[in-house]
């Protein structure tokens, strides 16, 4: 696992991966030819009815899952039908939790090489059903089609509801903005949650060994004082990311024809009180999952303030940080997502 994690990170990753992809071919085949050795037929034979039982479940209910869930995203119900009857197998991730659970003592030892039979029946029979797929659509066409008509409509509808042209672009860059606000907001909390988790530890390894005598109060409010210092390029990113989009907002719901020579002063409400009370609420929230390292109000409000002073002066720098780590972790999700040469 570490090495892994190291090797994620190195710049010719796609070339160790086409050096190692004969080895991870090799341990597959292991894998599954050990998998196979497992399997005992006379558990077939003596479980039989068990297997075929539990066999059918499994594929009636994640032929009705898939299909539902594919027909409610918006396919057709020819299409939904096939996605569900291509997906009526279990794989081998169902071997882990049944070995799993053996290991543990939680489950009985026979669940194992029934979970075998279980998936070496299913897998053998997914081709048939995807054969199956066509055949029992198009008798369901003929034979009901009123409730074809249904489905229809709403195939219909769902794709009508799916924005084109220039509001997909719009809907497209909302979320994408949305997105960024999310992480900045996610990296302001591990940040507080990180201070808290080394203060603890600290708390354990000087004061509990009475190396420093420090207020409890003043304690809290160097490691809370740390935290905002630390966040304010996340918080900076997410207020402008929530004042771009309130702007956008504001240009679409904010109309001339209502609010006349208004219509700027009205928008500017918007886009200059929004991405605020956001921000407050989004601070308090994090405060809240991170309350023991808040000093006494007082001392909290004194630092509130210090933070937004230091954010006014040094702004541009903050801006220049935060942009300067999302340029390194595009470079690096870039450098992964390159093909091999």
């Amino acid at each position: 696992f570490m090495m892994g994690a190291i090797i994620a990170e190195a710049k010719p990753l796609h070339q160790i991966e086409k050096l190692i992809e004969p080895l991870k071919d090799m341990f597959c085949a292991i894998f599954f030819v050990t998998i196979g050795m497992m399997f005992d037929p006379n558990i077939l034979m003596t479980n039989l009815s068990t297997i075929l039982i539990i066999s059918v479940a499994l594929i009636l209910g994640k032929m009705i899952g898939a299909t539902s869930g594919a027909f409610l995203s918006g396919e057709s119900g020819r299409n939904s039908l096939k996605v569900g009857m291509g997906l009526t197998q279990i794989g081998e991730f169902s071997f882990i939790i049944a070995s799993l659970g053996t290991t543990l003592g939680v489950t009985n030892p026979q669940l194992y090489p029934l979970a075998i039979a279980v998936s070496a029946i299913t897998t053998l029979s997914t081709p048939y059903m995807i054969n199956l797929a066509s055949p029992i659509s198009n008798v369901f066409t003929h034979h009901a089609r009123p409730l074809v008509k249904v489905f229809n409509h709403y195939t219909v509808w769902i794709h009508e509801l799916h924005p084109s042209g220039d509001s997909a672009m719009i809907v497209k860059f909302i979320f994408k903005i949305i997105a960024q606000i999310i992480v900045n907001s996610m990296l302001v909390a591990a940040v507080f949650i990180a201070s808290a988790f080394c203060a603890s530890n600290l708390d354990s390894i000087l004061f509990g060994k009475d190396l420093i005598t420090l207020d409890d109060n003043y304690h809290r409010s160097i490691v809370c004082g740390f935290a905002l210092l630390v966040s304010l390029p996340f918080t900076i990113a997410s207020y402008r990311k929530l004042k771009a989009l309130s702007m956008i907002f504001s240009e679409l719901w904010i109309r001339n024809r209502l609010f006349g020579k208004h219509t700027y002063r009205a928008r500017q409400v918007i886009f200059e009180t929004v991405p605020v009370i956001t921000i407050i609420w989004i601070m308090s929230l994090i405060f809240s999952i991170s309350h023991q390292i808040l000093p006494e109000p007082k001392l909290l409000l004194t630092l509130e303030v210090g933070a937004f002073i230091i954010a006014i002066i040094f702004w541009k720098q903050f801006i220049k940080i935060q942009s300067w780590l999302q340029i390194q972790l595009f470079s690096v999700m870039e450098e992964h997502e390159k093909p091999a040469e």
